[in-house]
Order: structure tokens, then sequence, then C-alpha cells
């Protein structure tokens, strides 16, 4: 299942230099996303970081591989929530179907 923010993702980095780059209906979802609105802010946190190096410490080939282990850190992290958030809904779908069973032999 890919959603706008998925879709969008790649395409993140590109709006901190050109406002431009996103079509107007994908700019409207950014704007009101808090998602994308926090993505956006770390492409912006890191070209700020990067742009404050001291020249020759960091090249534009290492400005990618700094923005490709950020965001392989940042996917990594998305799929353990993911895991929890649905290991947490398993939980408490089984406790609520065990309560509804102790309740209904309760009654019988």
């Amino acid at each position: 299942m890919s959603g706008p923010c998925d879709r969008l993702a790649r395409r993140l980095p590109a709006l901190v230099d050109d406002p431009g780059a996103l079509a107007e209906e994908e700019f409207a979802h950014v704007r009101g996303c808090l998602r994308c609105q926090a993505a956006l802010a770390q492409h912006r946190r890191i070209r700020r970081t990067v742009g404050a190096l001291a020249p020759g410490e960091a090249g534009p080939p290492a400005t990618d591989e700094v923005r490709a282990a950020l965001e392989a850190r940042a996917a990594r992290r998305r799929r353990v929530v993911r895991r929890g958030m649905a290991v947490g809904l398993a939980t408490v779908t089984a406790v609520g179907l065990g309560a509804a069973v102790a309740v209904r032999r309760r009654s019988a």
C-alpha cells in the first residue's frame, strides 16, 4: 500500500531548494500532512548542517551519503514502529476477545 507520503518521500529534498518542485496538489498534501512536514523539516536540517561544514569537509557525494544513511535509518525506525503497532493491536484484540468470551461464559 503506497500512500501520498510514500510517493512524495523521494521528492521532498527537491522542495528544500525549489518550492515549485511539486505539483500544486502534491504541495497541498505536504502543507496539510504532519508526516510530510516532519520529513521536509529533516531535509532542511540536513541541508543546513551540511552547509555549515567547512569547505573541503564534505562535498556533494558526502551529502548524498549522509542523506542516504539518514533515510535508511528513518526507514528502519518506521518499520520498527509499524511492527510495534501491529503487535500492540494484536495484543489489544486478543485481550478484548478474551474478555468478551469471559463475559459470555459468566452470562451463560
